[in-house]
């Protein structure tokens, strides 16, 4: 496999050089799953199979709702399906104030980076998670959640901390205080 691969990205360099000339740099990246083996790329076809089936479940819960498929609706869904197992439990982070599949796409709910995007770079679904907008706003897009709730009047960090703890391991951490 990794023969093939350094061949195919020979004939690439070599038709760039004759097109533009001598590069200054290459960088190759190469896929992690090439030193997997077969029960490791198993695993991951598996895990690719089921996020397939949940967004195809993800659309055909917008179809059927009137909801235009696009890819923000798509990650809303994701997002939402992320704060509890129940919809019923579904509930902002940081107001506790539940929100329903068709509260979630209203004006009042909104996706929000957890660590800011000016500090971390991440821009990433694991950075994201739907939110009340005017929450969003009492955050601010320059702090962590830890320095906007920790001592703001009106929000209760211990709360906020126990419905953190619901969400999926790769966002509970960016609550800690550092």
């Amino acid at each position: 496999t990794v023969h093939v691969a350094l061949n195919q990205l020979r004939r690439v360099v070599n038709e760039i050089i004759k097109l533009y000339g001598l590069p200054a740099q290459i960088v190759l990246e190469v896929a992690r799953d090439l030193k997997n083996g077969a029960q490791a790329k198993k695993e991951i076809a598996e895990r690719q199979r089921k996020e397939k089936d949940l967004n195809d479940a993800r659309r055909k819960k917008l179809e059927e709702n009137g909801i235009a498929i696009t890819s923000e609706s798509m990650l809303r869904m994701r997002l939402w399906e992320e704060l509890a197992e129940d919809p019923a439990a579904r509930c902002c982070v940081y107001t506790g104030e539940h929100i329903s599949f068709a509260r979630l796409f209203g004006d009042d709910v909104e996706i929000e980076h957890i660590l800011p995007v000016s500090r971390t770079l991440d821009d990433s679904p694991a950075n994201k998670t739907i939110v009340l907008r005017r929450a969003n706003r009492d955050k601010g897009n320059r702090s962590s959640p830890f320095e906007a709730f920790n001592r703001r009047t009106g929000y209760n960090w211990p709360e906020i901390l126990r419905r953190a703890e619901k969400l999926p391991r790769n966002k509970k951490w960016r609550f800690a205080e550092d």
